[in-house]
């Protein structure tokens, strides 16, 4: 009987990760909005919270459920205006379960957004495409003024 409860807490725990994940962006935390219906992942904003492994954590586990039986495709957008050092490792641990993803038939693909003056951002987005050669990376280009006219851009 104890076993039954085990499996019932399971199947649980695998239908609330098949929800969309949804987490507000803040001035430290980014944009996450994963839709596995959809095949739509958004990562935007600012990633250097102080504990990016608390922050990654929730995010990582229903990563975790969601590969046990993934969707037939991801689309990973990566929109970085920063990204620390801590939440750089994270955001790898991100793209190691989409590849377990990949290994279970799903199509995985990120498309990596970066301002056309921050080359940085571009590099790290290469780094990341060299370290999971298996995903397929697309490069986007665009353009922060013309998109927010009244932010500061450095």
């Amino acid at each position: 009987m104890n076993n039954q409860f085990s499996d019932i807490d399971v199947q649980l725990v695998k239908r609330t990760a098949m929800e969309i994940l949804y987490r507000e962006p803040t001035n430290v935390t980014p944009l996450i909005s994963f839709n596995p219906e959809s095949g739509d992942f958004i990562i935007q904003g600012r990633s250097i919270p102080e504990n990016a492994e608390m922050f990654y954590s929730s995010i990582l586990g229903w990563l975790d459920c969601l590969c046990q039986d993934p969707p037939l495709k991801i689309v990973l957008t990566v929109e970085l205006e920063f990204l620390n050092i801590a939440s750089s490792k994270r955001l790898l641990f991100v793209l190691y379960r989409l590849l377990e993803a990949r290994s279970k038939g799903c199509r995985v693909m990120v498309r990596w957004c970066y301002d056309r003056r921050d080359e940085d951002m571009l590099e790290v987005g290469k780094d990341y495409s060299q370290m999971v050669s298996d995903i397929p990376f697309e490069f986007l280009v665009y353009d922060a003024i013309q998109l927010h006219p009244n932010r500061k851009v450095s």
